[in-house]
């Protein structure tokens, strides 16, 4: 009976061995930049249903907040968009992802908005409603794709990062709002 016990030990001895070499070449993997974060998630979820996942998992598995945008009023389409683009900038927080940009918000778009709304339109009401002296947005994409100084007084420095196909926000049902650690700006996709 002394062999069998010793035999459970071992092979106990060996699993945990095996665990923590897997989940140290995947850390060190991680870290070089080998294995993706989608790779990462997909380890992490199934990692989190056999144990307690490592730390690493915490910033893998973390989700933005979403919020609906209902109105289809191109003004409370353009003010839910400025809104969230001072919120992600004044908290600088979010899902951490790759490149060191912060997932702040994921808009959906309910209803598509009544009319084209470019960056032309946030910067203005920003400069409008006093939000520049919180967030500047000297340069914009304008209508042709063009970057372009913007023509009132949104400050000195370009803060917002237009990614917008077709330049304008109309028909694109999600509307992703975030944070760039390294540029220190704000990137509205679409």
């Amino acid at each position: 009976m002394g062999t069998d016990t010793r035999k459970k030990g071992l092979a106990i001895e060996t699993i945990g061995i095996i665990t923590i070499g897997f989940v140290s070449l995947f850390v060190l993997l991680s870290f070089l930049g080998v294995i993706n974060l989608s790779v990462t998630r997909i380890f992490c979820s199934i990692y989190s249903t056999i144990s307690e996942p490592p730390a690493f998992c915490d910033i893998a598995t973390c989700s933005s907040e979403r919020y609906r945008i209902e109105d289809s009023d191109a003004e409370s389409f353009t003010r839910e968009i400025a809104a969230h683009v001072i919120t992600c900038y004044q908290h600088k927080a979010g899902c951490l992802q790759e490149d060191n940009v912060r997932l702040c918000y994921a808009l959906l778009a309910e209803v598509r908005p009544d009319e084209n709304i470019y960056e032309y339109n946030v910067t203005k009401l920003l400069e409008d409603e006093g939000g520049c002296d919180v967030l500047e947005n000297n340069v914009i994409v304008d209508e042709n794709g063009d970057m372009v100084i913007y023509d009132g007084n949104c400050g000195i420095h370009d803060i917002i990062e237009w990614h917008v196909r077709d330049t304008f926000i109309r028909n694109q049902p999600l509307i992703l709002i975030e944070y760039n650690e390294i540029d220190d700006t704000v990137m509205v996709k679409a």
